[in-house]
């Protein structure tokens, strides 16, 4: 309501005071000297059409010129104060560009509004017109209704709000949660079941694929890793053999050692991996663990012979604990190893093989759980392991 009350003083000032810039000259003050009678007649008579009730005009170096009020009471209210105490009740800040400045004050229970208004002739500014308004108590009072009708609306709208629209918005925030977490669940199914299906082919348990997600995620957790490295973790855990669907299994399952020919062929199931799941925008975090669970800390490794930390670090991590799992297990083509002999081997290959860091807090994780993972039944690991997916994809 102020903007369109300044916008529409602005719009009256331009119109009265466009016939009376056409008369001055660059020099206002030179004018005033000139012609004092004339400016002070052509100033009396925007003061009597804005309804003004005191006017002050300044030149372009902010001296006074003349002023002017109306012989009426509310202008003696105002000049009694003015006469006494002129610089704080008007504010004398001249406008910096052809903008007017405005200033609201109140005297005796009355309102006021004070304007600075810059006098421009063809770009150049020859001074300044003061003009101080009052304002009617009657559009003060419908002010005041207004803005309590306003508030009132406001408050009305919330309480409205908040007892018939938002439970709508929170039911339909939970179906819209329970709908994602449906989805969530059913990629969870969709993975494991795919990981535990190629998993059975080369060891005759889906079990394999519990392990190793549960470990990940376990040593993950011990090292601090946030959140989202955890869903990559558990995403390519499940699906980290997933390219072994296009490996026969003449190779596959073979009871002794591969040729180099075999053990090429065997290779290729990581870029089979990634065939798979291309084009599954929610499998894309799992690519690091498929594609680079095979690489090796020294860069002797498949299948882009990467070295150190340029192996992501889920793939590191997975590095680990895959090898651990795998020499624990039984195979078709090898009784599992003891607990020793499968912690030495970590041990050997720790800067070699494997992220010595990672070796060494995964053998921590081992001394502290392992023996507690091997005790805990087939039901009670999976339902472990579905705890800590939940908890991971859960984003309730």
């Amino acid at each position: 309501m102020q903007r369109d009350f300044e916008k529409t003083l602005s719009r009256h000032l331009e119109e009265q005071l466009g016939s009376l810039k056409e008369e001055y000259s660059y020099s206002l003050k030179q004018h005033y000297q000139e012609k004092s009678e004339l400016m002070r007649h052509n100033a009396q008579t925007l003061m009597n059409k804005m309804e003004f009730i005191h006017l002050e005009i300044y030149d372009e170096n902010h001296e006074e010129l003349f002023n002017l009020s109306p012989q009426t009471q509310k202008a003696k209210i105002l000049d009694d104060v003015i006469q006494q105490n002129h610089d704080r009740v008007l504010l004398h800040t001249f406008p910096k560009d052809a903008r007017p400045v405005y200033n609201f004050f109140s005297l005796q229970e009355h309102l006021f509004i004070q304007v600075f208004f810059p006098l421009v002739v063809n770009t150049h500014k020859i001074g300044y017109i003061e003009g101080v308004l009052l304002i009617n108590p009657l559009s003060v009072k419908q002010f005041k209704n207004s803005l309590v009708m306003t508030v009132a609306a406001i408050c009305i709208s919330t309480l409205l709000l908040s007892l018939i629209i938002f439970p709508l918005i929170v039911l339909a925030y939970r179906q819209l949660s329970q709908k994602h977490s449906a989805l969530i669940n059913s990629n969870i199914q969709t993975i494991r079941s795919l990981g535990n299906a190629i998993a059975q082919r080369d060891s005759d348990t889906d079990e394999h694929n519990y392990r190793v997600t549960l470990y990940s995620i376990a040593l993950a957790e011990r090292i601090h890793l946030p959140r989202e490295t955890i869903q990559k973790l558990i995403k390519g855990a499940f699906l980290h053999d997933v390219g072994k669907i296009g490996i026969a299994d003449a190779i596959l399952l073979k009871p002794g050692k591969l040729t180099d020919e075999e053990f090429n062929r065997m290779q290729e199931h990581v870029t089979k991996g990634i065939e798979i799941v291309h084009g599954i925008e929610w499998l894309d975090e799992a690519k690091e663990v498929i594609l680079y669970h095979h690489e090796k800390f020294d860069g002797s490794g498949y299948a882009h012979g990467l070295k150190g930390e340029e192996i992501p670090l889920a793939a590191r991590i997975f590095a680990v604990v895959d090898v651990f799992d795998a020499l624990t297990s039984k195979r078709p083509y090898k009784e599992p190893y003891p607990l020793e002999k499968a912690v030495a081997i970590l041990r050997e290959g720790s800067g070699k093989h494997f992220d010595p860091m990672i070796v060494e807090e995964f053998l921590m994780l081992i001394s502290l759980s392992y023996e507690t993972m091997l005790l805990m039944d087939s039901t009670h690991f999976k339902a472990k392991l579905y705890e800590k997916i939940a908890f991971y994809f859960d984003e309730t």
